[in-house]
């Protein structure tokens, strides 16, 4: 029997392998301080005695060395996130957020005269957000932003997170902590964090909790069969609809991509919805420089993704995807909404998901980046648990988070008790 989609690919390609500032003011530049579960590798959380130190320093002043040491870190990370990969936070910082005061946090270890990187973070400073009211430090996210963890060397986490939890204790003292956004709730990086917490004596906690689509390759095909047995006649009738249309080609580009793509690709996230409501990259001209400098940078160092769905040699339909620490994690999507009828988007992403074990051999899984709900949503059979974070820098700051606590579940029980009573009151009601 065939899979969900017949093999379309006939020449893959592959490469070989908004901010307010708090009273106090921003986070000071200082030259430096002495201080379904994915397997993962072995994690360091024990700390060690170590000439180490966190040096806090603005984007505009990174050396080449330091954006180096940093992307080599992507590929040790306890927790990959191509979100935080210099990749996507320097065009970001540059076209999207200009005016915010961002400082990149490098915990670095001194051995034998040699400089290893072992931690980073792009942190900014916040009087209150939409998910903590208390003046705080968050790690940094964009609007195009889907995880917000910092990159931690998977066999020095445990020292590199106390090293930015005390740091960040002494850079802004009138902060209640720091807030981390969409990390894996089963993680090694949050098993870490917890740890850095408790030693410190002011446990963390999580909320927020949400279930997004990943795909596992090495699952993929038989996760997504059992997904779509319901739409297995309805994918592959719209598979056969575009094949009487002309030539139908799918193709995966691993590594380095083509600025036709990139066009390709814009041109497509631009014809549906997403341009009626103004929200597609190119309806912005910030957004699409941003789009098109962080692709670049991703696709010079090898680690663009892109599929594409080709009707006679022209693209109907297209993903954006990127690579970071063994981990894939899709960006945006689009399609040709001449042909929305035939669900050339989703044909697109079956393919992929069928062809994943191939395409994507290398990787331990890849996070959809989709919200709950949507098309692929349903479509990619997997899920991770994503949390947000909040750790105290502060003994003020756990007092008050714990008393922030208290007050969300007395209103939650109220809620409850509200609803429970007015279902009994329609119950007593006669018909």
């Amino acid at each position: 029997m065939r899979g969900v989609l017949a093999p379309l690919i006939t020449s893959p390609e592959s490469a070989d392998s908004d901010t307010r500032r708090m009273k106090a003011g921003p986070i000071q530049l200082s030259a430096e301080c002495t201080g379904t579960t994915v397997p993962s590798a072995k994690v360091g959380i024990t700390r060690a005695s170590v000439d180490q130190r966190v040096r806090c320093v603005a984007t505009h002043a990174l050396t080449q060395r330091d954006i180096g040491a940093w992307l080599e870190l992507e590929g040790r990370a306890v927790e990959p996130n191509a979100h935080h990969s210099p990749c996507f936070v320097l065009p970001a910082l540059r076209h999207l957020d200009a005016g915010t005061k961002a400082v990149v946090m490098l915990v670095e270890r001194h051995c034998a005269g040699a400089t290893e990187l072992l931690g980073a973070a792009v942190v900014r400073q916040r009087l209150r957000s939409p998910v903590c009211v208390l003046p705080h430090v968050e790690t940094y996210m964009s609007r195009h932003s889907y995880l917000g963890a910092p990159l931690l060397d998977r066999e020095h986490a445990g020292d590199a997170a106390a090293a930015l939890l005390r740091r960040l204790q002494a850079l802004s003292p009138t902060s209640a902590g720091l807030v981390i956004r969409h990390l894996d709730g089963y993680g090694d990086l949050l098993f870490c964090l917890e740890h850095a917490t408790r030693d410190a004596g002011r446990p963390l906690s999580t909320f927020g909790a949400v279930n997004r689509a990943m795909l596992i390759p090495t699952w993929a095909d038989t996760g997504l069969t059992m997904s779509l047995r319901s739409r297995f006649a309805e994918v592959e009738r719209c598979r056969r609809r575009m094949s009487e249309l002309g030539h139908l080609q799918w193709s995966a580009h691993r590594g380095e991509v083509s600025e036709a793509q990139v066009d390709d690709f814009l041109r497509l996230e631009h014809l549906g919805w997403k341009a009626e409501g103004g929200t597609s990259l190119r309806s912005s001209a910030a957004d699409e420089a941003f789009f098109r400098d962080m692709t670049a940078r991703f696709s010079a160092a090898g680690r663009a993704l892109f599929t594409e769905l080709k009707l006679d040699g022209r693209a109907v339909a297209s993903t954006a995807n990127y690579v970071s620490g063994g981990a894939g994690f899709a960006f945006k999507v689009g399609w040709d909404r001449h042909y929305r009828k035939f669900g050339v988007g989703i044909l697109n992403e079956a393919e992929l998901v069928h062809q994943a074990a191939s395409v994507c051999a290398d990787l331990r899984f890849m996070d959809s980046g989709a919200a709950q709900g949507s098309f692929i949503d349903k479509l990619w059979p997997q899920r991770r648990k994503l949390v947000t974070a909040f750790l105290p820098t502060s003994s003020w700051g756990a007092a008050a988070w714990k008393v922030l606590e208290h007050v969300r579940l007395l209103r939650a029980v109220k809620s409850t008790n509200h609803i429970d009573a007015g279902a009994a009151d329609a119950a007593e009601k006669p018909s």
